[in-house]
């Protein structure tokens, strides 16, 4: 595993963690987790 698959794996699951705290808690919560 290089770096690239790594970067995009992250990228990856902090869209779909993105889109349910989105659904989830709103989109107050989903900039939150965006910014960090």
């Amino acid at each position: 595993m290089n770096l690239a698959d790594v970067m995009s794996v992250l990228l990856l699951a902090v869209r779909i963690r993105d889109r349910r705290s989105r659904q989830g808690l709103g989109e107050e919560r989903g900039q939150e987790v965006a910014a960090q």
